[in-house]
């Protein structure tokens, strides 16, 4: 009867909207409902299944659990046998769509307004795939090939913008407070990755008097230039949020804003900013300087003879929560500029006299960045140096982000030159260290130490040979090279001007970084008069044009060579075959 409630706990039955709820019930109970107030998104999954997102409550423990999300399946009508019935309203769903249109006009989920600007196939490292992203006056969705978000600008709280070392990406993060969610997976950053000379053109659907107005002149009718910036300037000027750029006192030893590194055993890059380190791509992570307690050092020190113990070390940084993350395998010649770094950032280093000897000799030692400013700030008293003292022995053992784990990823993506030379010059150095070990063993029992220095240096010797063989494989693979003959692809017009432009710019303001000159030539290139542009696009189209009909050529050309080549090994098999027949006739 009216009222009841379903105990069976069947997942069969009829979900209906009733009202200001989705009423879910079986044979004609009530087995649960849900207010249309914590829906959050409705999404369709496939062409049968909806997907209902419920609001995450912001009074959550740590430990508390709540139901996030629920999805129903409606078959088509015809394949249920209590389709046809109705509620009192008239709304029980009879397909999927209409059970979704029907949640999302009672929740007030629709989109209100028209897009004011959208961007089309944008490749994402996370979440990762490609979007499509459309801009609407309080919000952005991304619409993928199987999940869509959606985004408040409320909820962004800035951007970052990371040039990588090759200089041929950039990345553009955007960081979120509360996270998005699909599933059990939190998204607490959007990284979004463009080639780093792409172009883009984009139109801001909004009259001046509104750009005026609402967003303050942070806007423009037209955006144009490279696409990270394109992108960046878009969300920035909807969302109200700071962009932040890398720091310029932070530079890796090639002169990039970024250091190679590894969290836990995903390889990928560390960016320092002014308040902040960022490491990306996997997993993406922000450690702010205000939650930083401090920063350990491992594997920085050097010998007697003033060499480095270790090719690599390490950088564990313990948060004010209680928490730590470890940075491992930083390359040596990276830890100079990181250490100088901190200290002008006024990070508190744990083990800062272990830190400061690793420093090469010769270095300023003169203010607080050297050894000499080291030994001269606070460590908050001796009892801090105590345990200093005490540690080391657990610093020389410190193994942060399982260090076999990550130099496994790296032989499965393959090393460079410099990482190869150092493993063959390990190997070496255990060959000779087994040999040495079986000539110095002439007292005891010289078939023990025969056995065990032979063994040694058999093992030894693979592994420089091992290394060898990977150091050649992998030079093998850079000589590797595209056909000379494929035509080039044309530029675009913005990099025709950019060419034309850069080297007199660069002389005009000699201070300004890669990034800083990229910048600043997109902005010519916003400013740059209608005719002006006009030269650069028709000279780009030209360009096209001649590209095309020498792609066309080239591929023809190439499509006849290939038949030729296997005109000729078909008539190399036939003549192989007649041989064999003529000398089979023989034999017989």
């Amino acid at each position: 009867g009216q009222g009841e409630i379903s105990t069976q706990g069947l997942s069969w039955g009829a979900v209906s909207v009733d009202g200001a709820v989705v009423r879910f019930s079986v044979e004609d109970k009530e087995a649960f409902e849900i207010p249309l107030s914590e829906v959050a998104q409705a999404t369709i999954q496939g062409k049968n299944e909806v997907a209902l997102e419920l609001h995450v409550a912001d009074t959550l423990a740590p430990e508390d659990e709540m139901v996030t999300e629920i999805r129903f399946l409606v078959p088509p009508k015809g394949l249920a046998d209590d389709v046809d019935a109705e509620d009192a309203d008239g709304t029980r769903a009879e397909t999927a769509d209409a059970f979704l249109n029907e949640v999302i006009s009672r929740a007030d989920l629709a989109i209100s307004g028209d897009t004011i600007a959208s961007l089309n196939d944008v490749p994402m490292a996370v979440p990762r795939g490609r979007y499509e992203i459309e801009f609407y006056a309080s919000f952005l969705k991304l619409h993928g090939k199987t999940y869509d978000y959606k985004v408040m600008y409320s909820s962004i709280v800035s951007l970052y913008r990371l040039p990588k070392p090759d200089q041929y990406h950039v990345n553009v993060a955007v960081h979120l407070e509360p996270a998005i969610r699909q599933g059990a997976t939190f998204y607490q950053f959007l990284l979004m990755q463009f080639p780093a000379e792409e172009e883009m053109d984009v139109s801001v659907d909004l009259p001046p008097a509104v750009l005026a107005d609402k967003y303050g002149g942070r806007l423009e009718s037209r955006l144009s230039g490279t696409t990270h910036s394109v992108v960046a300037d878009l969300v920035r000027g909807l969302a109200d949020k700071p962009l932040h750029e890398p720091s310029p006192d932070f530079r890796s030893a090639q002169g990039f804003s970024a250091i190679k590194c590894a969290l836990k055993a995903d390889e990928g890059y560390l960016f320092g900013f002014d308040k902040a380190f960022m490491f990306v791509n996997k997993p993406t992570t922000l450690v702010t300087f205000d939650s930083i307690a401090t920063v350990e050092f491992a594997r920085v020190e050097k010998n007697a003879s003033g060499k480095a113990v270790s090719q690599s070390f390490d950088m564990v940084v313990y948060r004010k929560s209680g928490d730590q993350v470890a940075f491992s395998n930083l390359k040596r010649n990276e830890y100079q500029g990181l250490f100088k770094f901190l200290v002008a950032k006024k990070i508190r280093i744990k083990n800062i006299h272990k830190g400061a000897s690793g420093l090469d000799v010769g270095d300023d030692v003169d203010g607080p960045s050297g050894k000499r400013g080291a030994e001269e700030m606070d460590l908050s008293g001796d009892e801090e140096e105590e345990d200093d003292d005490d540690s080391e022995e657990e610093d020389d053992d410190f193994q942060a982000g399982d260090e076999s784990s990550v130099d496994e990823e790296y032989m499965e993506e393959g090393c460079s030159d410099d990482e190869e030379a150092v493993m063959a010059k390990a190997a070496k150095g255990k060959a000779k260290a087994a040999k040495g070990g079986e000539s110095a063993s002439g007292g005891g029992s010289e078939s023990e130490s025969d056995d065990g220095g032979a063994k040694a240096a058999k093992q030894a010797a693979k592994e420089a040979k091992a290394a060898k063989q990977a150091k050649k494989a992998a030079k093998a693979a850079k000589k590797a090279k595209k056909d000379p003959d494929e035509p080039k692809r044309p530029l675009g017009a913005y990099f025709l001007f950019s060419n034309a432009t850069r080297s007199a710019l660069k002389e005009e303001h000699p201070q300004l970084s890669f990034t800083e000159l990229g910048k600043l030539l997109g902005e010519r290139w916003k400013e740059a008069s209608p005719e002006v542009r006009a030269e650069y696009e028709d000279q780009a189209k030209q360009a096209k044009a001649d590209y095309d009909a020498a792609m066309k050529a080239y591929r023809a050309k190439k499509a006849a060579e290939k038949a030729e080549a296997e005109v000729a090994e078909e008539e190399e098999e036939d003549d192989g075959e007649q041989a064999g027949g003529v000398m089979d006739s023989d034999g017989e």
